[in-house]
Formats: structure tokens, sequence, C-alpha cells
């Protein structure tokens, strides 16, 4: 009943900012069965086509806070001195997401390292009202007498190399290229049908993570095994999810089905 509200809801948004930009052609009765019968390809699929093309024609320079646009590709994402760096990582984060109605499924990978507790921490789902699919990598860390559960997001010199794609129903929403950062995001115009069923199953998610040695690499490799993860010997693809593979200090996954709870 949630989604079918949230849905609505969704729809009605769009329809209200974008119909003006979006004509739809006249179908006569003669067309109605050929129509019918022809899938959609996926860029006629409306109203994310029609998002997408508005945004495509009008936000190639698109910046607010810490927020930009990816012409071209049609999504969203955060660059690398994003406001929300000084806020860290907090397990109630997750916990009120819904209150910004984003959806996701996560997984926190948390070790110890040079008097230090790291966080890996994905995500990935709908997000905005569900019109998005996304996903995130963060890597957060704190000192290890700190009490408690709040990382702080790592500074410049502790970066490391993210990649990211995500596919919804199999189907590739973009990639993010490899690149030093800290916080690694993409939102996609592309509503997640299963948003508020966890797992969500129709989003994968594909991602390198290349650390600064291999050390770090394989206490990162032995958390995604303890979380039900498979070793395999070459980087996994969408459609094998629940596996990563270890080249020296990058580590590859594919993921789909597990996810940690959000309390």
């Amino acid at each position: 009943m949630k989604s079918r509200i949230y849905r609505l809801l969704a729809l009605l948004l769009v329809l209200c900012l974008f119909v003006s930009a979006v004509t739809l052609p006249a179908v006569s009765a003669e067309e109605t069965v050929a129509v019918e019968e022809a899938p959609p390809q996926e860029d006629e699929i409306w109203p994310h086509s029609a998002l997408r093309a508005f945004c495509d024609q009008n936000l190639s320079d698109f910046s607010f806070l810490g927020y930009h646009y990816q012409a071209g590709e049609g999504y969203f994402y955060n660059d690398k001195e994003a406001f929300q760096h000084v806020f860290g990582f907090n397990i109630l984060y997750d916990v009120f997401a819904f209150v910004m109605f984003c959806y996701t499924d996560t997984i926190r990978c948390q070790f110890a390292y040079e008097g230090k507790d790291y966080l890996v921490q994905l995500w990935k789902g709908g997000y905005g009202i569900c019109l998005f699919t996304g996903g995130e990598i963060g890597l957060y860390s704190k000192p290890a007498d700190r009490l408690g559960e709040h990382y702080d997001s790592v500074e410049e010199a502790d970066y490391i190399g993210m990649e990211m794609s995500i596919y919804n129903e199999n189907r590739l929403q973009f990639t993010r290229a490899m690149d030093t950062q800290w916080w690694c995001t993409g939102y996609a115009w592309s509503y997640l049908d299963g948003f508020a069923q966890s797992p969500r199953t129709d989003c994968t998610m594909t991602a390198a993570l290349a650390f600064q040695n291999a050390e770090m690499a394989a206490l990162f490799a032995e958390q995604l095994a303890a979380k039900g993860f498979v070793r395999v010997e070459s980087a996994p693809a969408f459609d094998t999810p629940e596996q990563f593979s270890v080249d020296g200090s990058t580590v590859h996954l594919a993921w789909r089905d597990i996810c940690d709870p959000n309390t």
C-alpha cells in the first residue's frame, strides 16, 4: 500500500513540474495494437525519460550544496567537498533515512588498522521519493579509544580510489569512474519498483575500492566474506552478485541480496 501511495505522489510531482516540457503524441485506434505489442525501450519509459531530457537540457551547470548533475549520463552526484563531510557517519542516519524518502540496503564493513577503527559502508536502493535508483560508498574512521559508534569522514590523506556502477533490473543506470575520494555517490532518474522491500533485489551494485595498501584491502575483504560474499578469482560482473575478488590493494565486488539491518 505504501509503495502505491509513494509512487502516485511521485508521478503527481513529475506531472506538476515537467508536464509543460513534455508533449505526448496522440495514438490513433489503428496504432493502439502496435503500440501495446511493442515493448518500450529504456529511453522511452515515461516519466523518467522526460525528466532526464529536461535535466540534460537545463542542468548541465547545476551545482547546489555539493550536488551536481552529469549531463548526457543522467545522474546526480556529490563532489569531494560535499557539506556532508563534516557530519561523518552515525547509524541514526540510516534509521531515519525514510524521512527523506530514501529506502536503501546497506553493508557495513568495520576493521581496525594502525590505531584507528575504519568503516567502509555501501548503500543502494531508492532515493528521493524513489524517483531515483542510486548508490553510495563511504569511508569513515574514528580513534580506537572513542566510545560509541560515531565515525568521522576521512581526511584527504586517507582517501581511497572508488568506482561504482548501479543497475536497475539488470539495466545499467550509470557508472562512476575510478576516482580518489571519501564518498562516491550517484542517483539516476529510474523508479525502483520494489523500493520498500528489503533486500531490494531489483538494484545491483558493482564496485572497485583501491585501498592505500594490500593490508587494508585484505581487512575489508575479510569483512565481505563474513557478510556472506564469496571470493572469486576475477572481478565479478553485475549478474554474479555476492562475490568479490582481490587484486593487490584493490577489491572488486558485486552486490544485490545481502544487507545489514538499519538499526
